[in-house]
């Protein structure tokens, strides 16, 4: 993949016989170092540049003064713990002689050793990387090999250390992860009993005012019963002042029967005593 040059940033020179090696600073952020070579201009290169693979971005590591030039060199990079990694370069030239071939050329017999040290981390959460310390010489003196060993050591402890704070850290996270994990479950099961409680105090309120309405509506029913009640009343009065008008008309028409029947009996008592006499007189 060709890494795009348009979004500014720091960026090498163009160069060929350059030496590049990984830098193991986890998985998950992997970095590229590149060292040295020679430029178009045939000039001999004493930088040393650091890729970020994921955001494709480089950023360059500053050298001391006097640090040597190497072209056509080996570079390799060993991790002594997360934090620090030492470079090893080797053999190489120091300069590009035109013209000549590979036998012409300078040779570069000596060893040099760049440590870098990680100062902090950048947006894509890879190393900011800081030369610490350069050693070079025709070949590392028994009082440096001793302090590389100490140095080694020393990172094998630290190292064995930080596995341990990282393994706690891990528990820590699984556990903060766990806890997390529980509040949201917490959360989502409040987020539903206040949804529930919600729609109940919802369905609380409906139920509050059908029972206002239809209160309303015992009162208009209770209203209506009484003059209804009333009106029965009123109505029981009348009936019974009529029953008792009625009774009286029976009562004076029972009196007029009876005095009707006098008379009637009277007279056909007169009437057959007038046939009588008619009779005796014929």
């Amino acid at each position: 993949t060709k890494l795009d040059k348009s979004g500014g940033g720091p960026w090498p020179v163009g160069r060929v016989q350059h030496a590049a090696c990984c830098l193991n600073y986890g998985e998950e952020h992997p970095q590229l170092l590149v060292s040295g070579g020679w430029d178009k201009d045939g000039n001999a290169l004493r930088d040393f540049w650091v890729l970020d693979v994921e955001a494709e971005t480089w950023s360059e590591l500053k050298l001391p003064e006097g640090a040597q030039s190497r072209l056509r060199h080996t570079a390799t990079a060993f991790s002594l713990s997360p934090g620090i990694v030492e470079v090893t370069m080797f053999g190489g030239s120091p300069t590009y002689i035109h013209g000549s071939g590979d036998q012409q050329q300078l040779k570069i017999a000596d060893t040099t050793v760049v440590r870098l040290e990680s100062i902090e981390g950048t947006a894509s959460g890879a190393a900011e990387w800081t030369v610490k310390d350069v050693t070079k010489g025709q070949q590392l003196g028994a009082p440096e090999r001793i302090r590389r060993k100490i140095r080694v050591k020393t990172a094998t402890l630290v190292t064995s250390e930080l596995a341990g704070e990282r393994e706690n850290v891990r528990k820590a996270e699984s556990k903060i992860i766990e806890l997390e994990e529980k509040a949201e479950s917490a959360e989502k099961r409040a987020r539903i009993a206040l949804f529930k409680a919600e729609k109940e105090e919802q369905q609380f309120q409906v139920t509050q005012q059908f029972l206002r309405t239809k209160e309303e509506e015992l009162k208009v029913l209770t209203t209506k019963y009484r003059t209804t009640h009333d009106a029965l009343l009123h109505t029981q009065e009348q009936f019974s002042t009529q029953q008792q008008a009625v009774s009286r008309l029976q009562y004076t028409a029972q009196q007029t029967k009876e005095q009707l029947q006098a008379k009637v009996q009277s007279t056909q008592q007169l009437l057959h005593t007038k046939v009588e006499e008619l009779k005796a007189i014929t």
